[in-house]
């Protein structure tokens, strides 16, 4: 992940420069690459160049996801015939 000042260029973090925790999802950082709270993603829109939710990203990706494998799944079909004359 590539971290761009305002003017646009890479920031280089400095020994004590920090990301306070109000910039991370639950104003908690995790230590769980796999935790949306991994990278700081909280910024005012200043920064953003487009307002995206990853959290309705994610899963609308996902709801996708499982539409197709649904689609994808043969469900097999079996008839019985009650003959009761």
């Amino acid at each position: 992940m590539s971290i761009l000042s305002v003017d646009g260029s890479p920031w280089q973090p400095k020994m004590h420069d920090v990301v306070c925790s109000a910039h991370f999802v639950g104003n908690i950082p995790s230590k769980n690459p796999n935790s949306p709270a991994y990278f700081p993603t909280l910024f005012p829109n200043i920064y953003k160049k487009k307002s995206i939710n990853e959290m309705q990203q994610y899963d609308r990706h996902n709801c996708y996801r499982d539409k197709q494998r649904k689609c994808n799944t043969v469900i097999p079909f079996t008839m019985t015939i009650n003959d009761s004359n």
